[in-house]
């Protein structure tokens, strides 16, 4: 991480050029902060370039705030902005999406300024306010998109061409002595409401991000005159800042000037240079050595993948090894999978998940080194335990729920729960261990991903919504672990087994429900609810969060049952209904042929 900024305690006046790269994506920033007129420079300015572990997810970071004078402390609030940001954004989980990473952010940046920062034990002009207050506007450059955030009176616009687009709307109300009121800030209100935008960027794009002390004392023709002279940045940003001096600005002064270097290439160059430039290796057996790790034994070998466990020869530690299957050596969706899996198992540290480890960087092979967990998949589990008791299928379910609630705070979805992607351990932990399908909000946003055009998984565990519309939530694993627990229990799936005519028409396809009693009638009925709930076709009429299931699976929901027997035969059974509507039709022509015939 790397930091510039300008505050009233530390410094009056800042001037820095800096180049920035995130992956393809290269920039120069040149930036200026100055008192101006002044006593004390009470604006503040960030950037950051990220670590190459994250560049592609989290991008490059720029930022400006200025601190509202009438408040308290507006050197202090501007500071604590800028560096905060920069400092949460840094360490924040890499599988945020963008906008949900700033607004986590700036959420606990505003909660601080409104209800924990000093207050001043010093008495107040009319004016001031006992809050710390500050403006922020910022940009991060991410791929081929500049995500843009904002709140209060500062400004950021694109020069494109020639052309200037203003990208941010000033909160601030004229007043009729030409003053202006700031109508939001940082540190204002305990429900902060911050402008959001996306726009797209190009080679040449500028980006300049002022404080209100420029942009509303300079024609930005000049600036667009400097750009076309090919002014350096760091003059550039200071030149415009001197300009708003010069025609009265008696403000501080803040100026960042973004150029674009160099975007990502649409045609996916960057990720199919990761694709292809190792090579799949051949199917490997027991005594073969790859990258200094020797095969021991073959663990799992199929078309897709092959699992080996291995000894490292330098350190004599045993690891689970995973390569693709050169079948897919062409199939640029499967080894984005492949390569998103190793994204996963390597950022997400937690007992819950199958660690993978970093590989050799000079390697020639594309390949996992993983964990080697002792233990069994759960689709072996289930076929030693063909009749569990509630209780085991009830431990089983509530770690897996515990795995699946951690990716949805990171904002993964893994997209092929199944049995056969999880282990449980020789002491009975569950770990998830197959991340080829992850989706992750981060790596969603980039021009770098390859868009599925058919759902992932495995079918009898995808949801509807996902066979409809290519629709992925957290709802659709909850889903899918709503069948796991049926399976568990009962051995079979709630809905009818799949078919070329399901596959071709899933739209239309009526999603009957079986009872689990129906199959298990020792299963209390109160249960037979909760699974229905979660496996119900429709998200909306599905379980929100995996709390809910776990509750309801742990504990009998009274009400729901009472709800549930109370309705009409016709709306809790259709079937049974109309049978016996049918069983009664029947008896009463039998009885009207048996009278007719004794007339």
């Amino acid at each position: 991480m790397s930091v510039n900024s300008a505050s009233t305690d530390t410094i009056n006046q800042t001037h820095s050029l800096r180049q920035l790269t995130a992956g393809s994506l290269k920039l120069t920033v040149g930036a200026f902060s100055s008192a101006g007129a002044k006593l004390k420079n009470e604006d503040a300015f960030s950037t950051l370039s990220p670590k190459t572990s994250t560049a592609l997810t989290k991008g490059i970071v720029t930022l400006v705030a200025d601190g509202v004078s009438h408040s308290v402390a507006p050197a202090k609030a501007s500071q604590y902005c800028a560096q905060q940001f920069v400092e949460q954004y840094s360490s924040c989980p890499a599988s945020w999406s963008t906008q949900h990473a700033i607004a986590q952010i700036l959420t606990q940046i505003n909660n601080f300024l409104f209800f924990g920062a000093e207050k001043s034990n010093q008495p107040l002009n009319a004016n001031q306010s006992q809050q710390w207050l500050t403006t922020t506007s910022g940009v991060i450059f991410k791929s081929n998109t500049a995500h843009i955030f904002h709140v209060g009176d500062s400004q950021i616009l694109r020069i494109r061409d020639g052309q200037v687009a203003v990208l941010t709307q000033a909160h601030n109300q004229k007043l009729a002595n030409n003053t202006r009121l700031l109508t939001r800030a940082m540190g204002a209100d305990n429900q902060l409401k911050v402008d959001f935008k996306t726009v797209s960027i190009q080679t040449n794009d500028i980006f300049v991000l002022t404080t209100d002390g420029v942009h509303e004392h300079i024609n930005f023709q000049v600036l667009i005159d400097w750009i076309n002279q090919k002014t350096d940045l760091a003059k550039l940003s200071k030149k415009t800042a001197l300009l708003a001096a010069q025609n009265g600005s008696l403000d501080n002064l803040t100026c960042l000037v973004v150029k674009i270097n160099e975007v990502p290439l649409p045609q996916l160059t960057e990720l199919q240079h990761q694709l292809f430039a190792k090579k799949i290796p051949p199917a490997l057996s027991a005594g073969q050595i790859i990258d200094r790790y020797q095969v021991l034994k073959v663990l799992h070998a199929t078309a897709r993948s092959h699992l080996y466990l291995v000894k490292s020869q330098k350190s004599d530690k045993t690891y689970a090894l995973k390569a693709p299957s050169q079948n897919f050596e062409d199939d640029e969706i499967y080894l984005q999978g492949f390569i998103r899996e190793a994204w996963v198992g390597t950022q997400v540290i937690d007992a819950k998940i199958m660690r993978i480890y970093s590989a050799s960087p000079d390697s020639p092979f594309l390949y996992h080194l993983c964990e080697y967990i002792e233990g069994q998949t759960l689709r072996q589990w289930m076929l030693d335990h063909p009749n569990p008791k509630l209780d085991q299928v009830r431990k089983i379910i509530t770690q897996i729920a515990s795995a699946l609630r951690l990716l949805k705070r990171l904002e993964i979805i893994h997209r092929d729960l199944k049995p056969e992607n999880l282990m449980i351990t020789t002491d009975g932990q569950v770990k998830l261990i197959d991340f080829g399908a992850v989706s992750i909000a981060a790596l969603e946003e980039n021009i770098n991903n390859i868009s599925e055009s058919v759902p992932l998984g495995t079918l009898n565990y995808v949801a509807p919504e996902t066979l409809t519309s290519l629709v992925y939530t957290h709802q659709s694993d909850l889903f899918a672990l709503g069948i796991i627990a049926y399976e568990m229990l009962t051995g079979k799936f709630p809905y009818s087994a799949p078919t070329k005519s399901r596959l071709k028409n899933h739209a239309s396809y009526k999603w009957r429900y079986q009872s689990a009693r129906d199959v298990r009638a020792d299963l209390p009925f109160w249960l037979d609810l909760a699974l229905q709930k979660a496996v119900e076709p429709d998200p909306d009429h599905r379980y929100e969060a995996y709390s809910q299931f776990i509750t309801e699976i742990t504990r009998p929901n009274i009400q729901a049952e009472k709800t549930y027997l109370s309705r009409p035969l016709i709306q809790r059974d259709p079937v049974k209904f109309w049978q016996t509507l049918s069983g009664l039709l029947a008896v009463t022509v039998v009885g009207l042929v048996v009278k007719l015939a004794t007339l």
